[in-house]
């Protein structure tokens, strides 16, 4: 069972390649089912979610099977966990995810530090709740980066976060984009939080002038140096992701798993 302690969170260390699901969020929004067949034709067998779509919960859990697709986790909104806790475990429980992910916090979630402390003591209730259904709760954040990573004592406000949560019970997802964004190192990062990463947004700083971000191997990122951190920390699913350009998605998320597969392969 994933996500209830150190041990379980690194058994596994074979690197697996998913797809975050906001990266064809507009195709999501049109026509889901059919988004999912042509995500699992693009060759992902996992994938991490973003909500259901046009769809309902149970159209959605019943095409991920159809597709032949595993919702490996899900990010999930504050409001959410706020107002309908029971629900989102119920839902993740019968979706058969091992993860669920913080999106992220509110703005006075990170004000100051004494805001930031009562923010990872709410996370870390929720964690308890979801451990006793067997599934293990994450953060990812990013919001407000000039918020999170704000000073704080000797670090930031996200080093405090991540310093005053109880590691065995909420986990950190690190996304190498926004991580590379605020000016930090993702693979010294990897190296710092090791096994509390089990789950790892692959996203890479476009080379083009004006472009955000793009497939993934095909810009800024050293993409052998962050898998060979993400196999050292134990990390068990890379998600590729990618924000810009939705239209041509699922030709960006093809080019990205084959880059990804491929150097993969001095970890196989």
């Amino acid at each position: 069972m994933a996500g209830t302690g150190r041990c379980s969170l690194v058994d596994v260390v074979t690197l697996e390649v998913g797809l975050q699901m906001w990266t064809v969020r507009e195709q999501m929004a049109t026509d889901a089912l059919r988004c999912l067949s042509q995500v699992a034709d693009a060759g992902y067998h996992g994938v991490e979610l973003v909500g259901y779509g046009n769809v309902g919960f149970e159209a959605l859990r019943d095409g991920l099977g159809e597709a032949g697709l595993r919702a490996v986790s899900q990010h999930v909104a504050y409001r959410r966990l706020d107002h309908e806790l029971e629900l989102v475990i119920a839902e993740n429980v019968a979706l058969g995810c091992e993860y669920v992910v913080i999106q992220q916090g509110r703005h006075e979630d990170w004000v100051d530090d004494s805001a930031v402390v009562a923010f990872a003591a709410t996370c870390t209730s929720w964690a308890r709740s979801f451990r006793d259904a067997g599934l293990a709760l994450g953060y990812h954040g990013y919001h407000e980066l000039d918020l999170e990573f704000a000073a704080a004592g000797d670090g930031t406000r996200w080093d405090l976060f991540a310093e005053t949560i109880d590691p065995e019970l909420l986990f950190l997802q690190l996304d190498t984009y926004w991580v590379r964004h605020t000016g930090q190192d993702p693979v010294a990062m990897l190296g710092r939080l090791g096994w509390r990463v089990p789950l790892l947004h692959l996203k890479d700083t476009s080379m083009v002038p004006g472009e955000t971000d793009t497939a993934v191997g095909n810009g800024l990122m050293d993409l052998p140096a962050v898998l060979a951190a993400a196999s050292s920390a134990g990390t068990r699913w890379l998600f590729v992701e990618q924000e810009g350009d939705p239209a041509q998605a699922f030709g960006d998320i093809r080019r990205s798993r084959h880059n990804v597969v491929r150097a993969l392969e001095p970890f196989r």
